[in-house]
């Protein structure tokens, strides 16, 4: 893995930092090659982003790429980042974010390409209320607390950014009426504020009906010792597959360690297993998540197999990926995890 220099200074190529447009930033990179990955951390409406452009990116070719990442980042730090961490959003090539974010051990490290901010971006009036409902749902201290339109960021109402106040007050208009007529809202009467509004136990339920199958963590079950390689591999695999890897050497945590295990199995999507280097552990986290009706994806590598090594008889008959190389186990399980994770 190369190893980038990541340190503080002034970069006169950028006055604003790209995607929020913000003075307010520091970055972090190597000040004789601006062609290396560059690292922001921005102060944007009291909070701190932080984000790894690979290569850089020019505000005024991309410019309506970097107003949907923007909206990515608020968007997921306000719904999906339960954890409390500090994430570190890795843009570009899938490969060169990957061997970036090898560096980064103290924060929670979101992958983002161009395709997958595509693919995520709602492309119909409905996938827009969805999100704003999310949004919503996680902000509220209770259930029926009451919740201003206005209040919200322009942002993550996916309001054209040209839009002058009369327009914005039409435009959420427009979406207040639509999630009405939907059942997701009941409109409150207030003569003060004409976009308040409770969310229905429609909008609430819809919610949690999708929590489980909306939740993008991977967990990895595997021995941690001299099997740095092995790990990596897994670890790109599912990113590539578009989803959170998860892996307990890689978390920080005050907390004691086997709840947290517990926690982090029970929140997961699914979890892979890798039986190749013997490990108790790796048996007991894939049993548990078996037990909690978890998807539970076994690896095992055919070169390590000998007469003291081998998958154990209460497993060997489940269907497990048997791999004679770390490219064949990427290949194998990305395509594993396609076919069976929906």
């Amino acid at each position: 893995m190369n190893k980038y220099i990541f340190n503080p200074y002034s970069c006169k190529k950028y006055s604003t930092d790209p995607i929020f447009n913000q003075s307010n930033f520091e970055i972090f990179g190597d000040a004789s090659d601006l062609d290396n990955p560059m690292l922001f951390e921005v102060n944007f409406n009291k909070h701190i982003y932080r984000y790894c452009l690979i290569k850089p990116y020019s505000s005024e070719n991309e410019q309506e790429l970097l107003l949907k990442i923007k909206k990515y980042i608020i968007i997921n730090e306000i719904i999906d980042n339960s954890d409390n961490l500090l994430n570190t959003y890795f843009i570009g090539d899938m490969a060169d974010s990957l061997e970036v974010s090898g560096q980064f051990c103290n924060s929670k490290n979101v992958f983002l390409t161009k395709e997958m901010i595509k693919q995520w971006y709602p492309k119909t009036l409905d996938g827009i209320i969805q999100i704003i409902i999310k949004i919503v749902f996680k902000k509220q201290k209770y259930l029926g607390e009451p919740c201003l339109l206005s209040s919200l960021d322009d942002d993550v109402l996916f309001m054209q950014p040209d839009l002058n106040e009369s327009e914005k007050r039409n435009y959420r208009t427009f979406l207040l009426n639509s999630m009405f007529k939907n059942g997701l809202v009941t409109i409150v009467d207030n003569s003060v504020n004409i976009d308040c509004f409770v969310l229905t136990a429609k909008a609430v339920d819809s919610i949690e009906n999708s929590k489980s199958v909306k939740n993008k963590d991977a967990f990895i079950a595997i021995k941690f010792d001299q099997n740095t390689e092995r790990i990596d591999a897994i670890y790109k695999a599912i990113v590539l597959a578009g989803f959170n890897p998860v892996i307990m050497n890689r978390v920080e945590t005050n907390n004691w360690i086997m709840p947290e295990i517990f926690d982090r199995i029970k929140k997961s999507r699914f979890v892979v297993a890798d039986f190749s280097i013997s490990c108790e552990g790796a048996y007991y986290e894939a049993g548990y998540a078996a037990a909690l009706e978890k998807i539970v994806i076994h690896l095992f590598d055919i070169r390590e197999e000998n007469d003291k090594n081998k998958l154990h008889f209460d497993i060997a008959q489940k269907s497990t990926i048997f791999y004679k190389s770390f490219d064949d186990l990427i290949e194998r399980l990305v395509n594993r995890i396609a076919a069976t994770i929906k």
